[in-house]
């Protein structure tokens, strides 16, 4: 009987790119596992670390568009999330739209996602204008989020 069933999952592996993509994310990565297990711990965390990723991968986008490059100041991203998620206004609002972005997600989710995506650039400028630093920052290097 389990070789029945280990059969049939080999066959899922080699027919189910989710699957497949999963079982080596959880399997193979190291970097990964360490860090599920740290903070998937429940299902608030998961919804946290959801939004996190979100607002970094927004970031990311956001600082490419405007350098014109792929290359991203890791040190830059990081303080800019520390900011917005540290200054009340700019964390309520955000987590607003990604509240607005979860519940709209059985329509058209590429729609969904520039409105998250804009809602957030949006908090980014509000916490540029806030924040002396980043500003500071902004006009030594000439390149901002």
């Amino acid at each position: 009987m389990i070789t029945v069933l280990k059969n049939q999952g080999k066959k899922e592996l080699h027919n189910n790119l989710f699957f497949r993509d999963l079982n080596e994310l959880m399997q193979s990565n190291t970097k990964f596992r360490i860090f599920y297990d740290k903070y998937f711990k429940d299902s608030s965390d998961v919804q946290t670390v959801i939004l996190y990723l979100k607002l970094y991968e927004t970031l990311e986008i956001e600082y490419k568009q405007y350098n014109n490059n792929e290359t991203v100041d890791e040190d830059l991203l990081i303080y800019a999330i520390k900011e917005l998620m540290s200054n009340e206004s700019t964390r309520k609002n955000i987590l607003s739209s990604f509240d607005r972005y979860n519940q709209n997600k059985n329509n058209n989710p590429n729609e969904n996602k520039n409105k998250y995506l804009l809602d957030v650039i949006s908090q980014i400028k509000t916490i540029m204008v806030q924040s002396p630093k980043l500003l500071e920052i902004e006009q030594s290097t000439t390149s901002y989020l």
